[in-house]
């Protein structure tokens, strides 16, 4: 996930990014901000943005890009090994973006259908991880059966109702938007302070009331690992994936969280991608010796890389982004 780093590094989200090109699959059949569908560039969100106006416009992106990346893979046929595994790195990513699009948002969106949506996703993403760490280990048979699953995956019956049920959620978020509304039909309601009736304390309504615990909680996730990466020098394969997709979850938010903050985000910014591209790599040289059967000497990426995660200066260039926003 880090040699593609999920944001940019300065205000990622709010930038004006190239467009790409058309989506093979229908984009949602719903009003939208002319960045998100038609150009398709990435939507800029600041402080200002209402919390339901960053929900539909981060998800409609990340949907569809990553349905783009699908159909691209479930159309390829025997091409060359390098942009197959190409292809198949590319619907992983945006898989794991609507992943953390989803998990960013949670709780603004329905949360039934947003769950289905990305468990929906899994098998897949465990069958494209296969492809890579086929690939990697020069696993040409094991890397090509793997495609197979993969596209059967996307043929399969569970794939084709992701679409329309991803639309759907779509819909009901973009309804709100249309009507311009602050306070969505599923947000959660505020803590009763005893005082008022219920419904008068009034709940989160734009970016800059919900960007700092969104950042600051999925800082936290990072911080969680401290028990895992204290065990041993050979970290696992799992663990430096698992470190890696919490640290690009911190890099997502951060480019949500950075257009609503007065702090630049891209000092943080550099520091958490570099910190996936380590991690990556480690998981990487590990998958790789565990199906060839090659001895791993002894490693501390993982447990280095959480340690400057966890550093004072690191705490700090987070803080000055939480409270600049």
């Amino acid at each position: 996930v880090a040699a593609e780093a999920p944001v940019a590094a300065e205000a990622p989200v709010a930038a004006e990014a190239p467009a790409v090109e058309a989506p093979a699959v229908e984009a949602p059949a719903v009003e939208a901000p002319a960045e998100t569908i038609g150009a398709l560039r990435r939507p800029a969100l600041s402080g200002e943005t209402p919390l339901v106006d960053a929900a539909f416009a981060t998800l409609v992106y990340h949907v569809t890009r990553f349905e783009d990346a699908a159909a691209r893979l479930g159309a390829d046929g025997d091409g060359p090994a390098e942009r197959t595994a190409d292809d198949a790195r590319r619907v992983l990513l945006t898989a794991h973006r609507v992943r953390l699009a989803v998990d960013a948002f949670a709780p603004f969106v329905p949360a039934m259908a947003a769950g289905r949506i990305v468990a929906a996703l899994r098998p897949l993403v465990r069958t494209l991880d296969d492809v890579l760490d086929a690939h990697r280990a020069g696993r040409d048979a094991a890397r090509d059966a793997a495609l197979v699953r993969a596209r059967a995956l996307l043929a399969g019956g569970r794939h084709r109702a992701w679409g329309p049920r991803a639309r759907r959620l779509l819909e009901r978020l973009g309804a709100q938007h249309a009507d311009g509304l602050l306070i969505g039909d599923d947000f959660p309601a505020p803590p009763d302070d005893l005082v008022g009736q219920p419904g008068d304390v009034p709940a989160p309504s734009r970016l800059r009331h919900a960007a700092a615990s969104m950042l600051w909680a999925r800082y936290e996730a990072v911080r969680a690992f401290e028990d895992d990466v204290a065990e041993g020098d050979v970290p696992t394969a799992d663990l430096a994936y698992h470190l890696a997709l919490a640290v690009s979850g911190l890099h997502f938010v951060l480019g949500i969280a950075a257009g609503a903050s007065q702090v630049s985000a891209r000092p943080l910014a550099a520091r958490l991608d570099a910190a996936e591209a380590r991690l990556a790599a480690c998981r990487h040289a590990l998958r790789t010796a565990e199906i060839t059967g090659a001895d791993r000497p002894p490693d501390r990426t993982v447990a280095d890389v959480w340690a400057e995660l966890a550093s004072e200066d690191v705490r700090r260039e987070l803080a000055e982004v939480v409270a600049a926003i």
